[in-house]
């Protein structure tokens, strides 16, 4: 071969891989079409596979990982494959496998197969997940349209029954990183929670309305999980993190706004930085115009960092000290009604 047909050849390769993966991308696909349908196929098979929760692994852990996730999928998708087959990248996270000369039951082996290689992989702390849908052509003339239809169909069931779990383990890893980072934050979130119980049910309200309090507790630092090493030894904050460090709460909002089954959570962790005298961030709300939730969550929480502070990050304060404190800056920093309701609590 010349080396100005080697060059057409590479030109044509490159036309037809995806560059992020390597794998086959659409324009290969039309091609592909073309051929299929023109003739009478047999024993074709297609399965699409779609990656779980990328959007809060994205938003949670940076594109970075993401990429990271659509990569490694990619990639057990490719070596995988028989020598028939062709791995197609759809765009985004999604992929198409064609596989020919296939049997049905042959299908299911294979689409199981990729299942367990998935479950076997961690990226990091996060757990590859995917959901997958196939399709069979016995034979005859083929309409890759319908076939791809039902496999999209199947696959879109699939993630109905497999994204909750892939939220659920994403958000565990979440509360993972942080804890292994600085174990304060485990202890933090944990007391937060249960202060927020005692102060909702002292208010008399509703058990729904209580778990609810409770869990902004256990989950408003999740947005610190973006930050790397951001508090040094002596207590400072990294000027590259300290704008990302302070919206903290806003960077947790995202991510539970991209997970249905937390998304209760995201307003009330979104707004507890906001001061009762309307200084305070994101949006400069003031006395009951921010969420009650918020306005646990900010005395709960400042109490906690008054009386048991992250190693460097300031002195010690007795428990009388700490009340003192919310006191001095009740109607001000902090919502006076929920202060008097903590203090109760403590001198109970």
């Amino acid at each position: 071969m010349s080396v100005r047909e080697n060059r057409e050849l590479e030109a044509l390769e490159f036309a037809y891989k995806d560059a992020q993966t390597g794998v086959y991308n659409r324009h290969y696909l039309n091609e592909l079409i073309l051929d299929l349908e023109s003739k009478e196929t047999s024993n074709l098979g297609i399965v699409m596979v779609d990656c779980n929760a990328l959007k809060v692994v994205n938003d949670a852990f940076g594109h970075e990982l993401g990429d990271a996730v659509i990569s490694k999928t990619a990639d057990i998708l490719w070596k995988s494959k028989e020598n028939l087959d062709s791995v197609i990248r759809l765009g985004g996270d999604e992929f198409l496998v064609v596989k020919r000369n296939i049997t049905e039951e042959g299908l299911k082996f294979y689409v199981e197969s990729i299942l367990k290689k998935v479950s076997e992989i961690k990226i990091g702390y996060i757990p590859l997940s995917v959901s997958i849908g196939a399709s069979y052509h016995d034979n005859g003339i083929l309409n890759f349209g319908e076939l791809l239809n039902e496999a999209e169909v199947a696959m879109y069931h699939h993630k109905t029954m497999e994204s909750k779990v892939a939220r659920d383990l994403v958000m565990e890893s979440i509360l993972q990183v942080l804890s292994d980072r600085n174990p304060w934050e485990k202890e933090h979130s944990k007391f937060v929670s249960m202060m927020n119980q005692k102060i909702s049910e002292k208010l008399k309200m509703g058990t729904d309305t209580v778990q609810m309090i409770s869990d902004t507790g256990k989950y408003h630092s999740i947005g610190k999980v973006v930050l790397d090493e951001v508090v040094h030894l002596d207590g400072g904050v990294s000027l590259k993190y300290k704008d990302q460090f302070l919206k903290h709460n806003e960077i947790a909002f995202r991510i539970l706004s991209a997970m249905p089954e937390y998304s209760y959570l995201a307003t009330g962790i979104l707004h507890y930085k906001e001061n009762f005298d309307g200084t305070g961030i994101p949006e400069g709300l003031k006395g009951k115009d921010i969420p009650l939730a918020s306005r646990i969550l900010r005395v709960s929480s400042a109490y906690h960092k008054l009386i048991n502070p992250m190693e460097g990050r300031g002195k010690k304060h007795s428990v009388f000290e700490a009340l003192e404190y919310l006191e001095i800056h009740s109607d001000s920093k902090y919502d006076g009604e929920i202060v008097q309701v903590l203090k109760e609590i403590v001198l109970d």
